[in-house]
């Protein structure tokens, strides 16, 4: 009891709330939340697939077959890109059809590379026809 009296739960409102990053749904009785907040790991993948469409692009910009295997240099200065790159290699390889993936300083700038934008971060990109 409250007060010396009782207290019902006709008389008690329950009332979520959620803090932080999350996704909430309620059904009657049930609800249920999602943490929606980005660590470390899924931003990395996240990058990788966004890699990915940059250098589909880049395939197409250069006219090459669809089944052509590729070679990819390139170059960034966010730490982030370059972990994220390098941990999803292999699968950005297999969905682009590169034979090579690798970071080269020499990328930057050359007349052989693509400028552009991957993450808000400058990317320098080298891509050609494996021969």
């Amino acid at each position: 009891g409250v007060a010396g009296g009782a207290l019902g739960h006709e008389k008690v409102l329950f009332q979520r709330d959620v803090a932080g990053d999350a996704a909430t749904a309620t059904d009657g009785e049930y609800t249920v939340v999602l943490d929606t907040a980005l660590d470390d790991v899924l931003r990395r993948e996240g990058i990788a697939r966004d890699a990915i469409n940059l250098l589909n692009n880049a395939r197409k910009a250069k006219g090459f077959e669809i089944s052509d295997r590729i070679r990819v240099a390139w170059s960034c200065e966010d730490t982030e890109v370059q972990a994220a790159l390098g941990e999803h290699a292999e699968m950005i390889g297999r969905e682009v059809l590169a034979l090579k993936l690798a970071s080269s300083e020499a990328v930057k700038g050359s007349e052989v590379s693509d400028e552009m934008e991957l993450a808000g971060s400058t990317i320098w990109i080298s891509v050609v026809r494996a021969s």
